[in-house]
């Protein structure tokens, strides 16, 4: 029986704290993969159990919790209010004595996209920097995405440029629709690894597009690996006319932003 998957992910956005979700069938139709987008108020774990409880309830299908993935981000929350001791801030001008005032740079703000990325680690279980190396200006920007696919495989390229450095990364694998997303962050975490930015200790966990009030998001998450740790990285990028494989390469970027300071 194959399942409306419009219909499920419909019910699943009804679970309270279900911001928005995706569900991904097999070629017999049944869910293989089902991404959920929530608030933090409620337990990852609690929302998996929900997940089940209403396709087992509406659908009569039971979900295996392995193929449920859950994604929290945090609410946005007031401006901080201003401090009547902090130091007044230097005027937007400078003086008019001073001729030829010195340029500076701009800040390069680096905002994380879940819960788990910008939790406060405690010092045990901090993960040292060195999996992403921390850099500044230039910024990483994508020159090309070129996916070719026969048969049965699937093979995609990404360019990125830094300064006047073009490099390429490739991935290849299966043709199915659920792998080709994955294929695209893999490569792009190539072409970072080309760039000096990442090394084999970051690996692409979740790559796929959502809905969020009917516009179309590309969405990864990235795991930073050293042993014992782990971390979880979390990016998103809006689909734009150039298409999902773009948007999904700017994720990655945002993903690794928070450690790599020069990508955009």
């Amino acid at each position: 029986m194959n399942l409306d998957l419009v219909a499920v992910e419909r019910e699943l956005c009804r679970i309270p704290d279900v911001r928005a979700a995706r569900v991904v069938a097999g070629p017999d139709g049944q869910p293989v993969e089902i991404h959920v987008l929530a608030a933090p108020g409620k337990a990852a774990k609690q929302i998996v159990r929900d997940v089940q409880s209403v396709t087992v309830a509406t659908f009569g299908v039971e979900i295996d919790h392995r193929i449920v993935s859950v994604v929290q981000l945090d609410e946005p929350g007031p401006p901080p209010a201003p401090s009547s001791a902090a130091t007044p801030p230097e005027p937007l001008s400078p003086p008019a004595d001073d001729p030829t005032p010195e340029r500076r740079p701009e800040e390069v703000h680096v905002a994380s996209a879940t819960a788990e990325a910008t939790r406060p680690a405690a010092d045990d279980e901090r993960v040292p920097s060195t999996a992403i190396e921390s850099i500044t200006a230039p910024r990483t920007m994508v020159e090309r995405v070129v996916a070719s696919r026969s048969d049965t495989d699937y093979e995609c390229e990404v360019t990125l440029r830094l300064a006047d450095e073009r490099v390429t990364g490739r991935a290849e694998g299966s043709v199915a629709s659920t792998a080709s997303h994955r294929l695209v962050a893999e490569a792009t975490l190539a072409a970072l690894a080309e760039l000096g930015q990442v090394d084999r200790a970051v690996h692409i966990e979740t790559a796929t597009i959502f809905e969020v009030v009917g516009r179309p998001i590309a969405f990864v998450t990235v795991v930073v690996v050293h042993r014992p740790y782990e971390e979880l990285l979390s990016g998103s990028a809006p689909v734009r006319g150039s298409g999902e494989h773009e948007a999904l390469v700017r994720a990655v970027l945002d993903a690794t932003n928070r450690r790599v300071a020069g990508t955009s």
